[in-house]
């Protein structure tokens, strides 16, 4: 009996929560696309903050689990030259709702030396936008911009060891 206890555990799949980190760059800057729709609250609290008419430079998407690293790289093209935006970073649950991100972003104007290096730990509830840095560069100010949306549970299986022979 013991030994089908231990095997019908071993059997059970794991459920891990996965999320979908969303980083926006931003710039209150001629080039670039106008901010889609959905952030029209993000576009009033930057010109409460005096950011007018913010244009989306780059964005990141990358799904993640709680409790393990995520890391992406991307190329995004400002002010006719291409940058690079890198977001790394550690998505933790938090019990009473909402999620805590540990997030590092870094913007380069490529060769040039770094445009923005952000490192902070924030806790954000789901699916809302949050306005999480803004940085003036020159006469620009770049603005960047997190969301965290839940996916659906996946049943990851646990690795099994191979059956033991019973001693009886």
């Amino acid at each position: 009996m013991t030994r089908l206890d231990v095997e019908a555990s071993r059997e059970r799949p794991k459920f891990t929560a996965n999320y979908e980190v969303r980083v926006l760059w931003l710039a209150n800057d001629d080039k670039g696309k106008p901010p889609a729709a959905e952030l029209k609250d993000v576009v009033a609290e930057l010109a409460r903050l005096g950011v007018k008419d913010p244009r989306q430079v780059g964005q990141i998407v990358v799904r993640a689990s709680a409790g393990n690293r995520f890391s992406l790289s991307s190329l995004a093209y400002y002010a006719g030259q291409p940058n690079k935006l890198t977001v790394s970073g550690v998505l933790l649950e938090k019990n009473e709702g909402g999620v805590m991100l540990d997030i590092a972003i870094k913007a380069q104007k490529l060769p040039e030396p770094i445009l923005s290096d952000i490192t902070t730990r924030i806790v954000l509830p789901e699916k809302q936008y949050v306005v999480l840095a803004t940085a003036p560069i020159g006469d620009v100010t770049s603005v960047f911009v997190v969301q965290v949306t839940s996916q659906p549970k996946v049943a990851e299986k646990e690795p099994t060891a191979p059956p033991q022979k019973s001693p009886f």
